[in-house]
């Protein structure tokens, strides 16, 4: 069972989320947090395989979590899900050590398979930035 971790600091995109895994037998959120700080704060506390994450928070930023997720918990793996433009940021957060970059406007099955994909081991972008990278 994946442990998955939502942050994001819309309340809506948090429990439509929690609502849309919770018949999941592969993916378990574990926790729904707001913002970065509250990021840091949970993983200290609970085991998270895979943090699915807006970069767009009022202090503490998705990206900035990212460096601190990569130094001092480099097991955990990290989603960046968001509203900004894929060809701009997405490369940006792997580049930061995200392993993924999901664009909020997907489906759920297109965020299952980025979640599950990550979880293998595998980098995910959409398939158009990674034929345009290609």
């Amino acid at each position: 069972m994946i442990k998955l971790l939502v942050a994001d600091n819309h309340p809506i995109i948090r429990k439509g989320l929690e609502h849309l895994f919770s018949a999941s037998s592969n993916i378990k959120i574990v926790g729904s947090v707001e913002d970065g700080d509250a990021i840091l704060e949970f993983i200290k506390n609970n085991a998270v395989d895979i943090i699915l994450t807006e970069t767009d928070f009022p202090k503490l930023n998705g990206l900035t979590v990212l460096r601190y997720l990569k130094r001092d918990y480099p097991d955990i793996k990290t989603i960046i899900f968001s509203s900004q433009p894929e060809e701009v940021y997405g490369i940006n957060a792997i580049k930061a050590g995200a392993s993924g970059f999901v664009s909020k406007s997907v489906n759920i099955i297109t965020i299952n398979e980025a979640i599950m994909r990550v979880h293998g081991g595998g980098i995910y972008l959409s398939d158009a930035l990674t034929q345009q990278l290609a």
